[in-house]
């Protein structure tokens, strides 16, 4: 009998890796009416956009589809079921092939692309799939969400901001941020306007849940704004905010943080190491280290019952030999369970790409010991892979779309 289990994302968080769970044991009625549903005589064959990813020692392999991801993790048995259909079968020749009925397993396997018709073209189904997609992105169907650039100033200095280029850079290795001319902070009338124009979108398409997030470069310089925009909020019948911000935290203060907690905004900050691998990077504008302001905004956090559960860091030239599993220790002791880890592309192009990859996946390692999920854009290839398949749903890892 054929035998395999799924390999599923689960919701909780941005974790990128699951658990497998069974999957098989029908019961023996079923099986039966499964094969009198089954057009026995009809041919099959194995996807040639199957992939396998193979774990000898554990006697397993990751099969995926290269254009709808659905990976599963196979057995020995398994893969030899799918064999059979590496040249065009009928299911009732792959029955006679096997000891028990593989309907349930066939039929699962049908419905991810893993078994398809010879005459079916998969990439034309994926053309009208991402049309279907596009089409509802046309028609504003797919928004569900809006971001205030909610300031363009920023009361840090750190070198390795994308959002503030120095003024030698000639736009070879990175375009120039242009900063506005004479505006610097969003006013209160601009927001508000681009608050009521999501909301009559949201209520043309007949959605409640509104999602506003503040960013660009430190949203916490026009908190007078921030603060209208979630009092204004309460004033909207007939829907629901929710609320994320991209702050350093420095500039937070009590009054700010039960703010926060009040209207559960979802906080997004950086902390870019311990003490020293932090402070050789992110830097006040006179070049002071914030490791401990930031500290100390966490502890304000934890004290007011809001804490969070990580943080982001970033990793460059800077601060590449300072960056260790301390930090994931420090995450750990503070109850959080989640980092996001980047390197920056352009300032470590001289160390060797064998020499990150061998510190990133120690330090992953490292805290998944410890508890910790451990992601970033470096695994996205493989979370594109283990989420939402084009087959149910709308998929992209932008999301704008």
């Amino acid at each position: 009998m054929v035998l395999y289990k799924q390999f599923n994302k689960q919701a909780k968080g941005d974790e990128a890796y699951a658990g497998l769970a069974e999957v098989m044991g029908v019961m023996k009625n079923k099986q039966k009416q499964a094969r009198k549903e089954w057009p026995t005589m009809k041919k099959y064959q194995a996807s040639p956009y199957l992939r396998t990813v193979s774990a000898p020692e554990l006697g397993v392999a990751m099969v995926y589809h290269a254009l709808y991801g659905n990976p599963r993790i196979v057995n020995e048995e398994g893969l030899w079921f799918l064999d059979i259909f590496k040249e065009p079968v009928t299911m009732a020749e792959a029955a006679e092939r096997c000891d028990r009925d593989p309907s349930d397993v066939a039929e699962e396997f049908r419905e991810i692309f893993f078994l398809v018709e010879p005459s079916v073209n998969e990439k034309e189904f994926l053309f009208q799939k991402r049309a279907q997609g596009l089409a509802r992105v046309a028609n504003k169907e797919t928004v569900d969400r809006m971001g205030l650039a909610i300031s363009d100033s920023c009361n840090l200095g750190c070198g390795h901001c994308i959002h503030f280029q120095s003024e030698s850079n000639n736009g070879a290795s990175l375009p120039m941020y242009q900063k506005p001319a004479n505006q610097l902070n969003m006013s209160w009338e601009t927001a508000k306007q681009c608050v009521d124009r999501y909301v009559k979108l949201m209520r043309e398409g007949g959605k409640t849940l509104c999602k506003i997030h503040f960013g660009n470069a430190e949203p916490l310089i026009n908190w007078s704004v921030i603060e209208k925009v979630l009092h204004y909020s309460e004033s909207i019948e007939g829907m629901e905010f929710e609320f994320a911000i991209n702050t350093n935290l420095v500039l937070m203060n009590r009054e700010i943080a039960e703010t926060f907690k009040k209207y559960r905004v979802r906080i997004a900050t950086s902390l870019d190491g311990t003490a020293h691998a932090n402070d050789a990077i992110r830097t006040t504008k006179n070049g002071r280290g914030t490791f401990e302001s930031i500290i100390a905004k966490f502890d304000l956090l934890v004290e007011i019952g809001y804490p969070l559960d990580g943080f982001s860091i970033t990793v460059t030239s800077g601060n590449f030999n300072l960056v260790d599993t301390d930090i994931i220790d420090l995450a750990a002791g503070r109850g959080m369970t989640s980092i996001a880890f980047d390197y920056d592309l352009v300032s470590l192009i001289d160390i060797p790409v064998k020499t990150r990859v061998e510190k990133l996946m120690r330090i992953k390692r490292y805290a998944d010991e410890r508890g910790i999920a451990f992601f970033g854009t470096w695994d996205s290839p493989f979370r594109n892979i283990t989420s939402e398949s084009l087959l149910t749903g709308d998929h992209a890892f932008c999301a704008a779309v």
